[in-house]
């Protein structure tokens, strides 16, 4: 195609900053919508912000929210910064995208700066927002040869979350074989940390309940082939209801076709096919465990098959035809403005989830001196492992121990005693669906052995969940 024909180019060194301001936008709007905290780790994790080292997690996001905590226990506050650090993180994505293929390549990663599923998950407690940025800065790192600097941002992934390993060995091996470098065991630096302290030192870590269950706990009883099989494809739904079956299905396309692309480009793409791989594995694993599929699952495949799919149509783009250009702008916006809707239509089911949690938080409020005896709602969330207390303690600066005393995180024999330090109650009530608020000091009685208030067990089936 002649050089008349072909698309203009466009604009370089831009779609970074585009990025990351659509992104901040998205996330924005969301704080708006839902000023709350959401989520069940995000609960744990905000109930435990006087903490560093929390159940068996890895301590990098916590760090972030112990920090903010001693100058603030604003929780929107605390999102808001988590936003910041996922737009960040969206930015440098574009600019690594646009360093590889150039600026076609970031320009496509722009119609991604506002993925649902993204904007949700890291616009709350949760580890999305910071092991997207620290990627996104150690693959930039990485393309303009700050060597270094990539080591050690990439050896950060495995302080974030434990899924970040594999994506060490990953990076480390790719670099390894490209760049024949005895320093990429710089990268192992966040998994030696952590392995000394857990297994040198034995280091102690912090519950703020009692409620700690790994998703693979009885899996051996509860996986079935077919369960499994139901549940991948409800996370296909789900791919297609965010939008994300686009990116995939683009980034197959461009993974399939990297011996044909340019030298400089392929080992960027080897690197993220393998990434994406290992994800994708990894969410299969995570599926098996939870036993059904959510939106959070989406978002690291889908940044991935984003910066793919961008730098496949920068290689493409000089063939295209000048209509391609008008098109691309039009599915580009398309694309901002489903992800926007896409979040702003899935906030209200998380305020759905604790809806009776935040009317009662409404009526504590009105007696800032109590101390509060919680009797709460159980089954909640995924195998009904989870509970009305730690929605309270994630919802509000309330900490059981201090403000509220959680009956079913109570052993039987210390019920009388909690409930002497405590004035007033908080008692759900399953025959109307909502919480029961007294003034004065509560004499309740043990209920029966068989009942979740004594009984923290999870259910090792999840059919509900599905």
């Amino acid at each position: 195609m002649s050089p008349a024909s072909s698309p203009p180019p466009l604009p370089a060194a831009v779609a970074p900053w585009v990025a990351g301001a659509l992104a901040f936008v998205a996330h924005l709007i969301i704080l708006q919508v839902f000023p709350y905290n959401f989520a069940y780790d995000g609960f744990q994790r905000w109930g435990a912000r006087d903490h560093i080292l929390v159940q068996s997690w890895l301590p990098f996001t916590q760090v972030i929210i112990w920090g903010v905590s001693r100058f603030s226990e604003d929780l929107l506050l605390l999102r808001l910064l988590l936003s910041v650090l996922a737009s960040l993180g969206m930015g440098l994505w574009a600019a690594f995208a646009e360093k590889i293929g150039g600026p076609v390549a970031g320009w496509s990663v722009v119609a991604a700066a506002t993925f649902g599923p993204f904007t949700i998950w890291s616009s709350t407690l949760y580890l999305e927002g910071p092991f997207f940025m620290l990627l996104a800065a150690g693959l930039l790192a990485m393309a303009y040869g700050r060597l270094g600097w990539a080591d050690l941002l990439m050896g950060t992934l495995a302080l974030v979350r434990y899924e970040g390993w594999p994506f060490v060995l990953i990076y480390a091996g790719w670099r390894a074989w490209y760049h024949r470098d005895p320093w990429v065991l710089r990268s192992f630096w966040g998994m030696t940390l952590w392995l000394f302290l857990k297994a040198g030192v034995g280091v102690e870590t912090h519950r703020s309940s009692p409620i700690d269950y790994d998703d693979w706990e009885g899996l051996g009883q509860r996986l079935t082939l077919w369960s499994l099989t139901l549940d991948v494809g409800h996370y296909g739904k789900l791919a297609a209801r965010a939008g994300a079956t686009v990116w995939g299905i683009g980034g197959l396309v461009v993974a399939l076709m990297v011996r044909r692309m340019p030298l400089f480009v392929r080992p960027y793409v080897i690197l993220l096919d393998l990434l994406l791989t290992c994800q994708l594995a990894i969410t299969v694993a995570w599926i098996a465990g939870l036993e059904t599929a959510i939106r959070r699952m989406l978002v690291i495949p889908g940044m991935l098959s984003a910066a793919l799919l961008g730098i496949g149509l920068a290689w493409i783009w000089p063939r295209l035809p000048r209509w391609a250009t008008p098109v691309g702008i039009l599915a580009g916006l398309w694309g901002l403005g489903y992800g926007i809707w896409d979040a702003w239509d899935a906030v209200p089911d998380e305020r759905w989830q604790v809806r009776f949690e935040l009317a009662a938080l409404e009526q504590m409020a009105t007696c800032p001196d109590c101390v509060w005896w919680v009797e709460p709602r159980t089954g909640m969330g995924t195998r009904d492992r989870h509970d009305g207390c730690e929605a309270m303690q994630g919802l509000s600066t309330l900490l059981h121990g201090d403000e509220l005393r959680c009956a079913r995180w109570i052993r039987a024999q210390d019920w009388p005693t909690e409930q002497a330090a405590c004035n007033a109650s908080v008692i759900w009530n399953a025959d109307t669906d909502q919480y029961d608020i007294q003034i004065g000091r509560p004499q309740r009685p043990l209920p029966a052995a068989d009942s979740p208030l004594l009984n923290l067990q999870p259910r090792l089936n999840a059919e509900s969940a599905r």
